[in-house]
């Protein structure tokens, strides 16, 4: 039987005054998102609509949307973009038309 490897962090990485703030600001979008997720988790169970979204999925007739390969929604109203960059163009035009109601970046 193989054994896990196990991390352990440098200690002085647990109360670093650069990196709560950061941390603290993950963990309070992360509270924010829950009821937002299990929503779309849910409706994943009861339609099987997938949780994560291509563009085209729900706008096929935009041909912006169907060539984004980096572009994609969580449930029908939150966009993310994969990888680095602040790409936003297409998530505002979307959105000018009441598409999507928050962006990720």
């Amino acid at each position: 039987m193989r054994e896990t490897p196990t991390y352990h962090p440098d200690p002085s990485v647990f109360h670093n005054a650069q990196v709560e703030p950061i941390c603290r600001k993950y963990l309070n979008l992360r509270y924010q998102l829950m009821p937002y997720l299990y929503s779309a988790v849910h409706e994943c169970t009861q339609t099987g609509m997938p949780v994560i979204r291509a563009l085209w999925l729900h706008y096929p007739g935009d041909a912006t949307a169907v060539a984004r390969g980096d572009e994609y929604l969580w449930g029908r109203d939150m966009f993310s973009r994969s990888g680095g960059g602040k790409r936003r163009h297409l998530a505002q035009g979307l959105s000018a038309k009441g598409h999507m109601a928050r962006f990720l970046d």
